[in-house]
């Protein structure tokens, strides 16, 4: 997918959205990504159909048909704006569309009961999904505007019986020939010692608490299942699934997903129902999944947050860029958090030409730039070439490293090198996942988990390196090192590269590939303040925890082998224990720390790569400060955020990638 950003978000969502959404999870297992297969690439000379700016512009060939397609997608914000109609005599002057609404926050749960007693909490509605095909469009330039719906906030306590709803993403406005809106999911119901509730009515509607039942969806149910299907005016959404009561231990249903009703809460809580399968973007993706219900009951595919159950009893976010609902959460008498909604999605496609000639090569997303083929590979597979092939140009980034005990993670290691000659022979692609997120409930916190390598070519780029822990574990050493330990501290972890000139598309030399790539060391940690560091990026090493404010991650490196210049593998931003302030993440992808002051005081997720890194979050209250940080962008090699102190949340490390371009 050849793929350049408008950079808007909009400002309800929930976090920081992505630029890719994640279409390889549904389809190839965590990380994303695999081999296609063979491709046909494209000589059609000029693009023959319409031409339009907004989003994040990709193309791709549709195997079935030849067809040459281009896709604009929008996970925030902005206009899709159409300034001259199609020039080919068989290509026409209209669009395809799917929108989807943000999805429904996860119910809280808040019930006095005991350890482990929590009545369960529902988990979040899908956001409304309509598809169109054939919509017309005027002759340009015609602008249309687009707004994508935030995910609802889980409720929590006593902030809300119920959960909020997702926003509407809209397309276009009256008297558009594009007039299009796509309802938010309803909100799961919430549980206390007191009243229980059932979900809000939405898209699809929120799953509800024990003993209540949910209401009908706004959309309508009965999608007939398989790919692509076209969806009725109302769109498709499903009733949430019903809480089903009992003592001492009961369980939320989950919320509606586009393909199916949310399971009901009876015996174990209710799995989220499934969403839907599209490939206008040119990869078979599920949208639209329903929030588990309590107990860690799974979301449903296509987005869909989990449900909580092991301290810290929180329900899962739902994936942003998805519309699907957030988890549901389990609590004894401290409280549970439900989980916050996945944001929507719009996304239009139009053909552009048809296809000639053969590829050189097969394996990964195969799309076009610049006059070079390029195969993206968002996890593990196999690049295949008959043939020889000479200027091959690749950039490997390894996964990045999980924030530990307030110390944010260190980004995954970056290898790039050009004027490459491969010959003819299969080569295996290992694309490394990101490091898990590290909870803990109070005790000791030890360091933040290790990323994985990728590899290709006989190259291997290091694993970035696990944040410091708050009185164990120092920060790890890794294609980039982990921020130090705070109590007492320690210097960050040491980087595997060093010396980055600080200019785009830096070659990366010999000597530093053999040893894992670009990278550089987290920051040191602080004493006495107790402020986080921040993990190394990709160009920069971490900073130092405060004071006044804990330390920044470092920046990552600019590559444009996408076509667009990118930033990859930025480090994640230390964890605030004192309410000054949490360190952002590193550009490229480094993921905000938490804090356990207010949400403002939490870091902010990296920006400038395909994906941005998660912001920390302060989502608890009193009796346990409760701080998160934010995870790293998916497929940057960002590092994760610290937590805010030893309860709390170290950042999932971003997911690295494998991209190989060579001349079409």
């Amino acid at each position: 997918m050849g793929v350049k950003s408008t950079g808007s978000q909009h400002p309800t969502t929930t976090e920081a959205d992505g630029h890719l959404l994640e279409y390889f999870r549904q389809n190839f297992g965590a990380g994303g990504g695999g081999n296609s297969g063979p491709t046909t690439a494209p000589n059609i000379g000029d693009p023959q159909g319409i031409t339009a700016t907004g989003g994040i512009v990709g193309d791709y060939v549709d195997p079935a048909t030849n067809n040459v397609y281009r896709s604009h997608t929008f996970t925030g914000s902005g206009t899709f704006a159409v300034t001259a109609l199609a020039t080919g005599p068989d290509i026409p002057n209209n669009v395809d569309y799917l929108i989807v609404g943000g999805g429904g926050g996860g119910g809280g749960d808040f019930y006095t009961g005991g350890l482990d007693n929590g009545r369960g909490a529902g988990g979040g509605g899908a956001g409304l999904l309509k598809y169109v095909t054939g919509a017309p469009v005027t002759a340009g330039p015609t602008s249309y505007a687009v707004v994508i719906g935030g995910g609802g906030f889980g409720s929590y306590n006593t902030d809300t019986a119920q959960a909020p709803n997702g926003g509407a993403t809209t397309l276009g406005s009256s008297p558009q020939p594009i007039n299009a809106s796509a309802a938010g999911g309803g909100g799961g119901g919430g549980s206390s010692t007191g009243p229980n509730f059932a979900g809000r009515p939405g898209g699809s509607s929120g799953g509800s608490s024990n003993g209540q039942d949910s209401p009908n969806a706004t959309g309508d149910s009965g999608h007939p299942g398989g790919v692509d299907q076209p969806s009725p005016a109302n769109g498709w959404g499903n009733k949430g699934g019903s809480g089903v009561p009992g003592e001492p231990y009961s369980y939320g249903g989950g919320g509606g997903g586009a393909g199916a009703v949310g399971g009901p809460g009876a015996g174990n809580a209710g799995t989220g129902g499934v969403g839907a399968p599209y490939s206008i973007s040119g990869i078979t993706t599920h949208y639209a999944g329903g929030g588990g219900g309590s107990n860690q009951k799974a979301g449903g595919v296509g987005g869909g947050g989990a449900g909580g159950a092991a301290p810290p009893r929180r329900g899962e976010d739902g994936l942003s860029g998805t519309g699907g609902g957030g988890g549901g959460s389990y609590a004894d008498a401290t409280g549970g958090v439900g989980g916050r909604g996945g944001s929507g999605v719009c996304i239009i496609r139009y053909q552009i030409g048809k296809i000639t000639g053969t590829a050189k090569a097969t394996g990964g997303v195969v799309s076009f730039s610049g006059g070079r083929t390029i195969h993206t590979f968002t996890a593990s597979g196999i690049f295949n070439n008959p043939a020889q092939i000479t200027d091959v140009r690749y950039l490997l980034v390894a996964g990045g490293g999980g924030g530990g005990g307030t110390s944010g993670g260190g980004a995954g290691g970056v290898i790039y090198k050009t004027g490459v000659t491969l010959s003819a022979s299969p080569r295996n692609v290992v694309v490394g996942a990101g490091a898990a997120e590290l909870l803990s409930n109070g005790s000791a916190t030890p360091e933040g988990r290790d990323g994985n390598p990728s590899t290709f070519n006989s190259l291997t780029a290091k694993y970035g390196g696990g944040g410091g822990g708050w009185e164990t574990g120092a920060g790890q050493a890794g294609g980039s090192g982990g921020g130090g330990r705070i109590n007492p501290p320690s210097s960050g972890g040491a980087g595997s590269g060093a010396s980055h000139p600080g200019v785009a598309n830096a070659v990366t030399p010999d000597p530093i590939a053999t040893a894992g790539g670009w990278g550089y060391p987290g920051g040191a940690g602080s004493p006495g303040p107790y402020l986080g560091s921040g993990g190394g990026g990709a160009s920069e090493a971490g900073h130092d925890g405060g004071p006044p404010s804990a330390g920044r991650g470092g920046n990552g490196a600019t590559y444009s082998i996408l076509g667009t210049p990118y930033v990859w593998a930025g480090g994640g931003g230390g964890g605030d224990q004192n309410s000054s302030g949490a360190g952002n993440g590193g550009t490229g992808g480094g993921g905000g720390g938490g804090t356990n002051g207010t949400e403002p005081q939490a870091g902010n997720g990296g920006t400038g790569g395909i994906n941005a890194g998660g912001d920390g979050k302060h989502t608890s209250k009193s009796p346990s400060p409760y701080g998160e940080g934010g995870a790293g962008g998916q497929n940057t090699g960002g590092g994760g955020g610290g937590m805010a102190i030893s309860v709390g949340v170290g950042g999932a490390g971003g997911s690295g990638i494998v991209i190989i371009a060579y001349p079409t």
